[in-house]
C-alpha cells in the first residue's frame, strides 16, 4: 500500500540489533503522498513515521516479522491535523561498556509490566536514567516525565483496567526488545477525543530498550495506535 502511494519512499534503520536468527530494528520512514494512503488521495505532502521491527530469520530469509508503526501520525499529517517531526531521535549512549546477565536483560520487562498493573507511574523514577528518552508514537524525544505524565493522566485514566502481556524476543548487550500485547476497557476518561463508551480494546506493543547498568536510558517504542482508534470509533 505504501509502496503505491508514495513516491521516494526510504527509511533509515538504527539501531539494528542481533542475537542468534533474530533481529530488532527502529525505522524512520519517509515519502511523498502522490496516491491514495489510507483512503486519502495525494496531497503531495511529505510524511514521515517511525517503526519497530523485529525478524526472525532462517535460512537467509524472513520467517517470521512483529511490528508496530506510528501509522496514526502518518494519518494525522495526511489529513492536515499533524505534521512530520522536524526533531529527529537524539542517541542516549549508555555510558558504560559491561556484559549484562540474564536476569538485568529481563528485569526492565518484568519493572514495566508492574508499573502498568499497578498504575504506579512513580516506578519510572527507578526504571529510567534523569536523562531518558522516547522516540515512540508521540513524540521524537519524550522525556521520563512526559512518559510517566501520558500514562498517568491520559492512558490510565481513560483504561482503568488496563494490562500489558510482554514477552522477550532478544537480548544483545545492553540492547533488549521484546513485544507486548495489551487489553483495556474504555470506561473511564476520553481517549483521542472520544468520549468513554465501555468498549474493550486489544493493541499491540513493539519495543527496543538500550540499559545503562541497572536502568533504561534509550527507549524505541511503537504502538498500534490506529488500531486502538479504530477500535474505539466502531
Amino acid at each position: 500500500m505504501a509502496l503505491g502511494a508514495l513516491n521516494n519512499l526510504s527509511a533509515r534503520y538504527e539501531p539494528i540489533a542481533a542475537a542468534g536468527s533474530r533481529l530488532a530494528a527502529h525505522a524512520t520512514v519517509s515519502g511523498v503522498h502522490s496516491g491514495e494512503f489510507f483512503g486519502v488521495a495525494a496531497t503531495g505532502k511529505t510524511v514521515s513515521w517511525r517503526e519497530v521491527h523485529l525478524f526472525d530469520i532462517r535460512e537467509g530469509r524472513i520467517a517470521g516479522h512483529w511490528m508496530d508503526a506510528a501509522l496514526l501520525a502518518a494519518y494525522l499529517q495526511l489529513t492536515g491535523q499533524g505534521q512530520p517531526d522536524t526533531e529527529p531521535p537524539r542517541p542516549v549512549p549508555s555510558g558504560l561498556s559491561r556484559s549484562y546477565t540474564t536476569a538485568e536483560q529481563q528485569a526492565p520487562l518484568d519493572a514495566y509490566t508492574s508499573m502498568v498493573a499497578g498504575h504506579d507511574a512513580s516506578a519510572a523514577t527507578q526504571l529510567y536514567t534523569d536523562d531518558y528518552l522516547q522516540h515512540g508514537p508521540f513524540g521524537p524525544n519524550i522525556t521520563r516525565d512526559e512518559f510517566e505524565a501520558g500514562n498517568r493522566d491520559i492512558v490510565w485514566k481513560a483504561m482503568p483496567d488496563i494490562s500489558i502481556q510482554l514477552d522477550p524476543f532478544l537480548a544483545d548487550g545492553e540492547i533488549v526488545a521484546y513485544r507486548g500485547l495489551g487489553q483495556g476497557t474504555h470506561t473511564g476518561a476520553g481517549l483521542f477525543s472520544i468520549p468513554p463508551g465501555g468498549k474493550h480494546v486489544t493493541f499491540t506493543e513493539t519495543h527496543i530498550i538500550r540499559l545503562r547498568g541497572t536502568r533504561v536510558c534509550e527507549h524505541w517504542l511503537q504502538v498500534d495506535l490506529l488500531g486502538l482508534l479504530s477500535q474505539l470509533q466502531s
